[in-house]
């Protein structure tokens, strides 16, 4: 989610690229000057990704309640304050995504998750973008960083199609 904020942000001028993280116009990743990273070095990070992300994964057995407060906290005061509010979730990188989710609580948290963002955009000026289900098809030629990160154009895409459906 807050590498969506980054591009949303950037999209509409509030924030400016950092020349120490980027993604290249063929997806790949750079980071703290690096070149961008070859064919090799990304299926290696994209694997490392996954097995770090079901590690963790496997340690989670509920939503954190603090989070969740933050969240709806934020979401109140950016209503009060007149903004309209998108909550977008987005998909793992379908490659190793099985091999993330697997024998873990994960699906059963995503769905716990959904049914309550849904609550929450039902909040006038609040909507639920919900990018993750296995029919979101993300071109592998936009590229993926790791596990969790694809390219600027699936980034792009996504906050055209935010801004699209929170303006109607």
């Amino acid at each position: 989610v807050s590498d969506t904020g980054r591009s949303i942000a950037a999209k509409v001028g509030i924030l400016h690229p950092q020349p120490h993280n980027f993604f290249g116009a063929d997806g790949s990743y750079g980071s703290r000057g690096d070149l961008p990273r070859g064919e090799q070095r990304t299926e290696t990070m994209i694997q490392q990704c996954a097995s770090d992300y079901h590690r963790e994964f496997q340690g989670v057995d509920s939503i954190d309640e603090g989070h969740w407060k933050d969240l709806q906290g934020l979401v109140s005061d950016a209503r009060q304050d007149g903004a309209g509010v998108a909550l977008c979730l987005t998909p793992f990188n379908p490659a190793v995504a099985g091999q993330i989710t697997r024998n873990t609580p994960y699906p059963e948290l995503k769905a716990q998750l959904l049914q309550r963002l849904g609550g929450l955009a039902a909040t006038p000026g609040v909507v639920l973008v919900d990018w993750s289900g296995s029919d979101v098809r993300i071109n592998p030629a936009d590229g993926w960083a790791d596990c969790s990160h694809y390219g600027k154009n699936v980034a792009d895409d996504l906050v055209q199609f935010v801004f699209a459906e929170h303006n109607r």
